[in-house]
Parts: structure tokens; C-alpha cells; sequence
């Protein structure tokens, strides 16, 4: 009836000579065929409200691949007004079964996904957020190990990631449900390398242009590698990590109650440490004073039933001998007859048995100020502990662990993670003493090696990879290109500090002391290149300390370190080195003896180090007494 008449009057108006109106046969096409899209997706919808799981899957699988890949604009044209309808059922479908273990719950993800992740889903993404979706999505990754499949938490770690990527507002709507430290319990269960990326892509982005939270995401990160112990999740951690510093500016990472705060939470924790012994040691004092209390009943209850046999009275004499086996101090059985002293000392409300166990458990505990080295350890952590920097000595302590790890590219990361510190002047004396443990270390070959090459172009500032060198910590120029770009001059003149503090700690002569390292020769390689770099691109001072420890062969390892280190070393070099290294080599030594830890050569070449064997032997054999020796007789004949 409307057309029929806006046909007249055309009609009229071409009859009386007045301009004939716009024509609104494609205006009345586009309209019929948005209220077929309409009537589709109304057909779609009361479908989906009767089916399913099983329907409902393969109506999920249909949308998807009809629209995969296209645009927000794109899928509401072709929806019709039904696609916020579409979108709303899907996520409360996705609600109700996020927890369900179901099989369609992959399906379900990805269809979130298509619409939210999609460009230009700015609608889409804050009905998402309304209706719940965010929690939703946190919640199904955080479930426990089993419950879901790693593939669906995979894909809700993804649609998380395009929520966080759209707009700063949903992202520190994500940050205040608590998305970062369930992103890293995930990592730590995750050996899919997808599933390791995704969150190491989520963590990132959440730290991306976001202030408020990115010092608590970090921190949360530091504990993929020291909580860790998959070397792929160390390396995705560190690489999380590595990007989110470069990101943050020198003066982000300064903050006046840093230090403060840091000291407080210490503090609170050795309270917390001292009241839980102090209540274990409270345990068992208790358990002590019911055992002796056991012990007089049952020591009585003999006495009273000892007869005239003297039965009586060698059950007793057992008990007591059990008691001084034991080492309790028990009074003796007379004495409990007409005195009240006897369980005095084991009275509830008595404390020598609390100070003994805590006398018990000081006297097990090393004293930190027996070994200078020790002594010195701990102070560089209190300087870290006390800065203002906002990058505490457990950076340095996660960033040490990943030399454990036998994986290069975790490695590499270490080496990453060790020039970004080193920007910063607190951690310097920390990171030298962790270092040197690191090349102390001989259970861990590998990190001996790594260590040896970080050592090297930490001395050397090395930008990029030298030739012949292998697996260098700052091979990528590009990973650390931008924040060198923009680093400020006092954190770029930090960096040139920090071999004071290499040198300080006397890590290149235990560089050098690899060199006569007999089980591994990565060490040796590592560590002929590391002294090569140091004497050629670093500081006088490091080049004349690596001429001193080299001596006569100084010149070798310069001009060719492969070379030098691949066939043995001849036995007068190794008496050479050994002989130049020789405290270092004692001091290696030492540690190695305190953690049971297998010791380097002598720098001796192995006859004589048999021979010196031998002659010890020998001589402890003739200083130790003779035995008798029983004198069996010959058997007979015919006879075994």
C-alpha cells in the first residue's frame, strides 16, 4: 500500500510539471534483503534455542567458517539486526558451559573469538565486557590441570589477548580481575609451545602503555623462572620478561619507597619464618612432654607390680635403659615416690625444651660471616635490597637461574636479562658475586660456559656478535635495538660501570681457570673466546688482567681461542696456567669440597697425577697400623 502510493504521486507530480522524486527501488532492495538477513538470523536463533549440544556445535562450526576473517562491519551487515542478539547467546552459552569439560567448548571460544577479535569490534567487545565474558574467560584458564583441554584454554588465552589489545580501558579492566598471576599459573603447567606464547603475548600486552599495573605483572612474571623448572617456560618467562623492561623507561624503574618496601616485606617475612618455627619447635616440645609423661606412668605402673621375683625391677631396668638410649633425662624411679620435681622441666607452661630445639636448629644453620665470600655476598644483596630501585636482587636471583638451564635460547635470555640490569648501578655488585658462583659452580658445566660468556661481553660491551663467536647473549641485534635506542646516557654509562664490578669480583681469572677444565670443552671454548673479547675490546685494565692470568699464552688465545682449545693442552701450558691461577684454583677448591661438587683438574698431566696419587697411597699405607690377620688353613685335598 505504500508503494502504490508514493506511485501516484510521481505520477501527480510529473503530470503538473514538478521534478519527479529520487528513486527508491535499490533504497526498497536494500531493505528487503537486510529483512531476509534478519529473518535468516531469526530462524538461526530459534533453531539454537532448541538444539543441542551437538546442533549447536556444528551451527557454531557453520559461523565460523562464514565470517572467519572478516570485520566487525562486515559480520552485522551480513547478521542483520539479529547479530548482537547472536553474540549475546553465544556468550552466555559459553558462560554456562565454560566449566563443563564439554566438547563444544573449543567451538564456543572461537566463536567468541570471531566476534570480539574481530577489527573494528568495538561494540562487540563491551557488550563482551558486560555480560561477563572477561571473567568467564579468566575463570576457564584458571581451573585446574584436567579439567579443560590445553587447546580450549589456549583459545580463551587468545581471546583475551584481542580484548587487551583493543583498548586501554578493558585492559586494566582484565588486570583488575587478577589476569596476570592466572596467565603465569597457566605458564607453569603449559609445555605447548602455542599455549607458552600466547600467554607470554597476553602477559606483554597487559604491561603495554598501562602504568598502574606493570610493576606487579613483572613481578609476577620473575616467577616463571624461579619457581620453574621447564626450560621452555623459563625461556618464554624470560622472554616476557626481557620485552617488558626494554619497554619501561630508566625513570619507571626508580621510586623513592622501593627500598623501603622491599626491606619491610623481608622483615615481615623472617617474622613470619621465626613464628613458624617457634611453633614447630612448640610441636614438638609438646610431643616431647607427652612422651615423658607416658614414659613415668608406664615407670610407675612397673614399680607398683614389681613382686619379689625382681621381675618387676628388670622391666624397669629396661625402661631406663631405653630412656638413656634415647637421651632423655629422666629422674630415677625412687625419687618420683616423695618429690614433685620430677616432670617439673616437663611442665606445659615450661621453655627449656623450646630454647634447646631452637639452640638445635641455630647450631645446624652456617653463620653467613664465616667464609669472606659469604660476608660479601650478603652484603651486595643488602645494597640491592635497600635501593630505590624498583628491580630488586630477586631479578638478579631469577636471572642466575636460567644459567641451570641446558637450553641455549634460555641461555641467550640470560644474557638479555643481564645487560637490562646492568643499567642500573644497585645491582651491579650482586649481579658479579651471582656471576661468580655461576663459573664456581662446577655441577652445572653448562652454566659455567654461559656464565664465562656472559662474563665476556659484559666486559667487552660487545653491541653485536663478533665472527667466530657462537651463541652470543646479544647475537639479535634487533631484540635490544629500540631500548638502545632510546636508553638514556646515565643508564648506558651504567652499563660500562658494571665491569668495574666484574673485575672487583675477580671473575676473570675463574674465566681463565676454565681453560684447564678436563671434562667439558664448551668451557674451555667459552671461555678462551670470552678472554679473547675482554682483551680485545675491553678496558686496559681488563686487558692487562687477562695478559697476567695467560702468561706465555696470552698471545694464542688471542689470535685464534678455537684453535687453542681444540686439542689438549700441552703439559707445560697446564702447568703454566696452574701455576699463575693457583689461589683461584685453591678457592675453587674449597666451594667445590663444601657442596660436594666434583673439582677441576690440577693443571697436571695425568701421569703425574697418578703418580701423586700412588705416592700418597703409599704413604698413608705405611703409617697405618698393622692388623692381625687370621691365618686360615689350607683346605685338603679333594675338598671345596
Amino acid at each position: 500500500r505504500g508503494g502504490g502510493m508514493v506511485l501516484a504521486s510521481r505520477a501527480s507530480r510529473q503530470s503538473r510539471g514538478a521534478p519527479a522524486a529520487p528513486n527508491t527501488d535499490l533504497r526498497f532492495a536494500r531493505a528487503g534483503k537486510l529483512d531476509a538477513n534478519s529473518k535468516r538470523m531469526a530462524m538461526w536463533m530459534k533453531t539454537w534455542d532448541q538444539a543441542n549440544r551437538s546442533t549447536r556445535e556444528r551451527m557454531l562450526q557453520v559461523l565460523i567458517a562464514e565470517h572467519e576473517g572478516r570485520t566487525a562491519v562486515e559480520i552485522e551487515r551480513h547478521l542483520g539486526m539479529g547479530a548482537s542478539l547472536v553474540f549475546t547467546r553465544i556468550v552466555s552459552y559459553f558462560r554456562l558451559t565454560h566449566a563443563s569439560n564439554s566438547v563444544t567448548l573449543v567451538t564456543t571460544i572461537r566463536a567468541v573469538g570471531l566476534f570480539v577479535c574481530a577489527p573494528a569490534a568495538e561494540r562487540f567487545q563491551a557488550e563482551f565486557a558486560e555480560l561477563g565474558g572477561p571473567q568467564a574467560l579468566i575463570d576457564a584458564v584458571s581451573l585446574p590441570a584436567g579439567a579443560l583441554p590445553v587447546t580450549a584454554r589456549c583459545e580463551a588465552m587468545l581471546v583475551l589477548l584481542g580484548v587487551a589489545r583493543s583498548s586501554r580501558a578493558l585492559k586494566q579492566s582484565i588486570c583488575e580481575l587478577r589476569a596476570a598471576p592466572v596467565a603465569v599459573g597457566f605458564m607453569m603447567h603449559a609445555t605447548d609451545e602455542t599455549a607458552l606464547a600466547a600467554g607470554r603475548d597476553l602477559l606483554v600486552s597487559l604491561c603495554t602503555a598501562n602504568p598502574p599495573y606493570v610493576h606487579d605483572i613483572h613481578r609476577d612474571v620473575l616467577e616463571l623462572l624461579t619457581m620453574s623448572d621447564s626450560a621452555p617456560t623459563q625461556r618464554y618467562g624470560a622472554e616476557a620478561l626481557r620485552t617488558i623492561l626494554a619497554q619501561l623507561d630508566y625513570s619507571q624503574l626508580y621510586s623513592s619507597a622501593a627500598g623501603e618496601a622491599r626491606l619491610k616485606e623481608a622483615a615481615e617475612a623472617r617474622k613470619e619464618e621465626a613464628e613458624e618455627d617457634k611453633r614447630k619447635d612448640e610441636r614438638q616440645a609438646q610431643l616431647r612432654r607427652r612422651d615423658l609423661e607416658e614414659r613415668a606412668r608406664e615407670r610407675g605402673e612397673v614399680e607398683e607390680d614389681a613382686g619379689a621375683d625382681g621381675e618387676g625391677y628388670g622391666n624397669l631396668a629396661t625402661a631406663a635403659s631405653r630412656d638413656a638410649h634415647d637421651g632423655d633425662a629422666v629422674p630415677a624411679a625412687g625419687d618420683a615416690a616423695g618429690s614433685n620435681d620430677t616432670l617439673a622441666f616437663a611442665a606445659p607452661g615450661s621453655d627449656p625444651d623450646i630454647a634447646i630445639l631452637a639452640a638445635r636448629r641455630e647450631s645446624t644453620r652456617p653463620p653467613a660471616d664465616v667464609d669472606d665470600s659469604a660476608a660479601k655476598d650478603t652484603a651486595a644483596h643488602a645494597a640491592a635490597m635497600g635501593s630505590d630501585c624498583v628491580l630488586g636482587p630477586e631479578y638478579v636471583d631469577g636471572t642466575a637461574a636460567l644459567l641451570s638451564c641446558f637450553a641455549l635460547r634460555t641461555q641467550r635470555e640470560a644474557g638479555h636479562l643481564v645487560t637490562l640490569l646492568s643499567e642500573h648501578v644497585s645491582l651491579h655488585a650482586y649481579m658479579a658475586r651471582r656471576l661468580r658462583n655461576a663459573v664456581l659452580d662446577t655441577r652445572a658445566m653448562h652454566g659455567q660456559a654461559a656464565a664465562a660468556q656472559i662474563v665476556g661481553f659484559a666486559v667487552s660491551a660487545a653491541p653485536v656478535a663478533l665472527p667466530g663467536v657462537a651463541h652470543a647473549p646479544t647475537d639479535e641485534a634487533s631484540v635490544l635495538a629500540d631500548h638502545d635506542a632510546r636508553m638514556m646516557p646515565e643508564a648506558r654509562s651504567n652499563r660500562a660501570t658494571f665491569a668495574g664490578a666484574i673485575l672487583e669480583a675477580d671473575l676473570i681469572p675463574l674465566v681463565a681457570l676454565l681453560l684447564l677444565h678436563d671434562r667439558s670443552a664448551e668451557c674451555r671454548r667459552q671461555a678462551a673466546i670470552s678472554l679473547q673479547m675482554m682483551a680485545k675490546y675491553g678496558s686496559p685494565e681488563a686487558a692487562e688482567q687477562v695478559r697476567g692470568c695467560l702468561g706465555d699464552v696470552f698471545d694464542d688465545v688471542v689470535d685464534n681461542p678455537i684453535a687453542f682449545t681444540a686439542m689438549p693442552l700441552e703439559d707445560a701450558t697446564r702447568r703454566a696456567l696452574a701455576a699463575n691461577l693457583a689461589p683461584f684454583k685453591q678457592e675453587q677448591e674449597r666451594i667445590a669440597h663444601a657442596r660436594g661438587a666434583p673439582q677441576l683438574a690440577l693443571g697436571l698431566p695425568a701421569s703425574s697425577q697418578t703418580a701423586a696419587a700412588l705416592g700418597k697411597a703409599s704413604v698413608v699405607a705405611t703409617k697405618a697400623p698393622k692388623r692381625a690377620v687370621s691365618q686360615k688353613p689350607e683346605p685338603e685335598p679333594g675338598t671345596e
